[in-house]
């Protein structure tokens, strides 16, 4: 839990989500995030197994200790098949030992290496853990091994959204002012936002130059302010720190301290390349496709 200071937090570790977060004394801070910006005091309340990374860890760890339904079948017949294998093993020994009795130890070993049921009992399991394993490395957890089994009869597929569909990296979508001379202020902010570390300061300056800016203050969350040529005092971060009211659609907003105009800015995730090509896939293959975000409307 945040004790004292302010700054923005990266949690797309744990939640997937890009978007920064901003913490403030009596926020709670989740282990495994990353600060961006600001300095925190932080007093920590759970160590070890008791952390929310550690939490993700167990769960994996159970899944691959559980046994899948089919399992449990596999096993059951595999019990009465070894049974059997050592009954048609003795049974061929024996014919043999009356038949020609130098090759009855040789017979009855052969019959146990050709029936043996290892494809029954450790071939199943062996896929299921590099399947389990394969998903992991690319970013699907399974909670429950058994889930494998009902991939055939899945007919809906819920995609999450952030780094799913989406990349992980922010861009901007849009900008408005509603008191016009918004290319102008854009321009401004692209420049003042070159000289921030906060990503969604990086998002807005890619192609942009810092400009002529002086007197520059990052303030931890709430954004950059710094003086034009003239002396005039500009700011560029939430929305609620730069204009009164805010636009509740911006993420970030534009213009100088207390007066106007204002350029509000919606950054968001740009759609990953072959994201269209999978939905179109699921379709063409008869399943329903339903999007999850936490974040933003999608």
């Amino acid at each position: 839990q945040v004790l004292a200071g302010q700054g923005w937090v990266n949690e797309a570790l744990l939640t997937g989500e890009s978007a920064p977060v901003a913490k403030a004394p009596g926020d709670a801070v989740v282990a495994g995030s990353l600060n961006l910006d600001g300095s925190l005091v932080v007093a920590v309340q759970r160590v070890g197994a008791d952390t929310t990374a550690q939490g993700i860890v167990r769960l994996m760890q159970q899944a691959q200790s559980q046994r899948p339904r089919v399992g449990g079948v596999l096993d059951r017949v595999a019990a009465g098949f070894t049974a059997g294998v050592l009954l048609l093993a003795l049974s061929a020994g024996l014919a043999w030992w009356w038949i020609e009795p130098a090759r009855a130890v040789a017979v009855a070993v052969a019959v146990l290496i050709v029936t043996c049921p290892c494809a029954l009992t450790l071939a199943a399991p062996a896929a299921w853990l590099t399947a389990s394993g394969a998903l992991a490395r690319r970013g699907l957890l399974l909670a429950d091994l058994s889930a494998l089994e009902r991939l055939c009869n899945v007919d809906t597929v819920i995609f999450d959204k952030t780094g799913t569909v989406s990349e992980d990296r922010l861009r901007l979508q849009r900008h408005w002012a509603p008191g016009g001379d918004a290319d102008r202020l854009l321009a401004m902010a692209r420049g003042l936002a070159a000289l921030s570390r906060h990503p969604h300061a990086r998002a807005l300056a890619e192609s942009g130059d810092a400009g002529d800016w002086f007197d520059v203050h990052e303030l931890p969350g709430r954004g950059i302010e710094a003086r034009d040529a003239s002396g005039r005092l500009w700011r560029l971060g939430a929305p609620a720190w730069v204009a009164d009211p805010p636009d509740p659609a911006a993420r970030l907003a534009f213009g100088p301290a207390g007066a106007a105009p204002v350029l509000w800015l919606d950054l968001a995730e740009l759609p990953r390349p072959d994201a269209a090509e999978a939905v179109a896939a699921l379709h063409a293959a008869g399943r329903r496709v339903g999007l999850l975000s936490g974040d933003q409307p999608a």
